[in-house]
């Protein structure tokens, strides 16, 4: 009855010990499902910050483009209202004709040169107009991309959580079965 006994011990004290083994193994699967969700976190994080400094840097060089388009706009007409006034200044006693007739040319030099100024600048607004959507649509695909990855990671979550739960209820089982059995077993054990 003692050797029974005995064995009886032996065998639930291998079932427990295989239980732990088990538990300890899912504990370890349950870490690395932790750290994959840390990366993907990460992940989102890396894409965001990637995200801000591209907006920051394209929006930054557009300003930089366009104040030195303007500057040099501006720089370019105070060039040519001067050459045009030291001319009439030097012109106008001696050669008053020929003077109002070079203004005459100056004046339309300048409105033909304002206006391809002009249309290169439109053409400058249009590129920077495109580049704008192009970002702005590149945007869109991160954001995107970024829900994509929280969505998952969400569900990613729920699984493992619904996953545990159903883990601790089968362990809790087993283990209140083992338990039952050996209690069973050592009552016929002392009516032996």
């Amino acid at each position: 009855m003692k050797e029974e006994a005995e064995k009886s011990k032996r065998r639930q004290e291998a079932i427990l010990s295989e239980k732990d083994r088990e538990l300890l193994r899912l504990r370890a699967t349950i870490s690395a499902l932790e750290a994959e969700l840390r990366d993907v976190e990460r992940l989102q994080g890396d894409h965001k910050r990637q995200l801000e400094r591209q907006q920051d840097e394209a929006l930054r060089e557009k300003e930089k483009e366009l104040l030195h388009l303007r500057e040099a706009l501006e720089c370019e007409k105070q060039q040519v209202l001067q050459e045009v006034q030291s001319t009439l200044l030097q012109e106008r006693k001696k050669w008053e004709a020929e003077a109002r007739a070079a203004l005459q040319m100056q004046r339309e030099a300048l409105l033909e040169k304002d206006r391809r100024t002009q249309a290169d600048l439109r053409v400058a607004l249009e590129e920077e107009r495109k580049t704008a959507l192009a970002l702005r649509d590149e945007t869109a695909s991160l954001h995107a991309r970024i829900q994509e990855l929280e969505s998952q990671a969400r569900l990613f979550q729920a699984e493992k959580r619904v996953a545990v739960e159903e883990l601790w209820e089968q362990l809790q089982k087993e283990k209140e079965q083992a338990l039952r059995r050996f209690r069973d077993d050592l009552e016929r054990v002392r009516r032996a």
